[in-house]
This record gives C-alpha cells, sequence and structure tokens, in this order.
C-alpha cells in the first residue's frame, strides 16, 4: 500500500516575485509563499468587474484592458512587422462610416491578406484623430515567398495595399494610403509605441465608445504569429526594492512619464504597485536584473 502524503511532508513554496520577459514586454507579479494548491481557473471578466464604476470611468478601463492585450501582442512578437500602414477614408466618408463599415471593411482588406500572404499575418488597429477620424492601420509581415526576379511583374505589398483600399472606398488620393518599410527591429518598436502612446489614451476611448462590444484589434492569420518564448525570473521579497528601482528607469518613457499611459503612470506606482506590465527601451534590462541579483547574493555570502 503506497504511503499517504500528508501536508507536513510537504516542502511550502517559498514566498516572492515573478518577473516575465517577453522581448519588449515585462510583466511582474507577487507570489504568496505557503503550501501548494489546485490551481483554479480564472474566470473571464464580464459587465459586472465595473459595476461600481461610472460609465467614464468603465470606458476608460474597458480602453486600456483593449490596449493592455495590443501590447502583450505586438511587443512580444519574435517574427517583427515589416510594415506599418494607414488606411483612411475620404473626407466625404469619413464623416459617415460606422462600425458596422469599418468590420466590413477590415474583412475586406483580410480575406485579401489571406489570399496573398497566407504565410504572413497582419495585426490591425482601429484609431482616432480629430482630422483624419476614423481610420486603420496595420502592422504587417508578408511571410516567405518565391524570390522576385528581374522582369517580374507581379506586384509588391505597398502596390497592393493602395490597390485594394482605393478600389474598396472609391477615390485615388494618395493621402489615403500610407505605407512605411519597417527595415530595422527598432523601427518596429517605434510603430508600435505610436500606435499606444500615452497621448493617444483619449483617442482610443473614442473608438472604444463608437466600437461598442466590437473588437478594436484583431490579427490576419493568426496561425503565423510567433511570440517569443517568456523568461522567469523569481525575485526574493527582500531584494524586489532594488529591482523595482531598474524597472522604473529602464522601462520605455512612455511607460514612465505619460499621464495616460496605464503602462506605469508614474514612478511611484512602480516602486508600491503588487504588479506591473512595462515596455522595455533597453534589452539589456535582463542582464541588469540578473546582475543586481548576483551582486546582492555576493553581499549577503561576504564575499
Amino acid at each position: 500500500m503506497p504511503k499517504k502524503i500528508t501536508w507536513s511532508a510537504i516542502e511550502p513554496e517559498p514566498e516572492c516575485y515573478v518577473l516575465y520577459i517577453q522581448e519588449r514586454v515585462l510583466t511582474w507579479h507577487y507570489k504568496a509563499g505557503g503550501y501548494a494548491s489546485p490551481k483554479v481557473r480564472p474566470v473571464a471578466p464580464g459587465l459586472g468587474e465595473y459595476a461600481n464604476h461610472n460609465d467614464a470611468v468603465k470606458l476608460t478601463l474597458k480602453t486600456k484592458r483593449r490596449r493592455k492585450g495590443f501590447i502583450k501582442i505586438a511587443f512580444a512578437l519574435e517574427d517583427r512587422p515589416r510594415w506599418f500602414v494607414s488606411l483612411v477614408y475620404p473626407r466625404r466618408m469619413a464623416k459617415k462610416v460606422t462600425p458596422d463599415q469599418l468590420r466590413k471593411d477590415l474583412a475586406f482588406i483580410g480575406r485579401k491578406f489571406r489570399t496573398h500572404y497566407h504565410n504572413g499575418y497582419a495585426i490591425y488597429l482601429i484609431d482616432y484623430t480629430d482630422k483624419a477620424r476614423f481610420h486603420i492601420h496595420l502592422l504587417a509581415r508578408c511571410g516567405k515567398s518565391p524570390a522576385r526576379k528581374s522582369g517580374d511583374s507581379r506586384p509588391g505589398f505597398r502596390s497592393l495595399m493602395k490597390e485594394w483600399w482605393f478600389g474598396r472606398v472609391g477615390s485615388l488620393k494618395k493621402n489615403l494610403v500610407e505605407v512605411k518599410n519597417l527595415r530595422f527591429s527598432e523601427d518596429s518598436y517605434a510603430a508600435c509605441s505610436y500606435m499606444v502612446s500615452g497621448e493617444k489614451l483619449q483617442d482610443h476611448r473614442k473608438v472604444t465608445s463608437f466600437m461598442g462590444n466590437r473588437h478594436s484589434f484583431g490579427c490576419f492569420n493568426e496561425q503565423n504569429l510567433k511570440l517569443a518564448k517568456p523568461r522567469r525570473i523569481e525575485i526574493p521579497p527582500e531584494a524586489f526594492p532594488e529591482i523595482r528601482k531598474v524597472i522604473c528607469f529602464d522601462v520605455h518613457e512612455d511607460s514612465r512619464h505619460s499621464d495616460g499611459s496605464y503602462l506605469a503612470d508614474h514612478e511611484s506606482k512602480v516602486l508600491h504597485a503588487g504588479a506591473g506590465l512595462h515596455i522595455i527601451s533597453d534589452p539589456t534590462l535582463e542582464k541588469k536584473i540578473k546582475r543586481k541579483l548576483l551582486q546582492r547574493l555576493k553581499l549577503e555570502r561576504g564575499e
């Protein structure tokens, strides 16, 4: 008969802070110590989550949650996007565009993209500005395709985007389509940062209010998204105040200083919050954290 395992025979889990670094995304949370317990599947937040807030606060929280979801994908991609696209409606259409029209136009672009670039992906985000009103941004990677030879008449990505959108909106104005080639990884991070900058929070609130329960961001060919493998670091509670400072001073400028950013808002929040999500501007942040932990360990050993 097998020996019965009692709670006293099980080693309690240590108390610590857990960090996950995934490309340019850093998340961390507090992990209470004690004995392991069965994992409970978290319940998806529903309407009751914001029941005690007024409509303005509900809208802001809903917007921040959507921005958070976008950041966890766009900044954690291992295969970085190579194109940044802006699709704008003509002035005559911009004032009359509806959520359903936006969804139909996105579905049209999605069908075209999947047909031509079945190995690629495109992340879309609906945006708003006072001048262009509601419009669409794309972060795209075309994937592997046959090598182009001299004299090849096949249209490139830039030409196809213009052809699709001009035909869709019935206008040939050049300012309706902007396609930028993101040659380097830092260019792609800069494009992502623009799309979720703190200054755009109010614009995204308008998008959330306008779209209602419809998604304001998504992906074409989601199966081709390749997210970087998260790297886990466990930090003892007594060492975490120093690590907080390292995180605080090395995260993206928008995370630290923008009043509209949900990422950290202010340095004081980074230093006192119980959990966090940050965009990393310094790719060596992980090494700095490990170096700090090693220095502390040597001090404790008297080395």
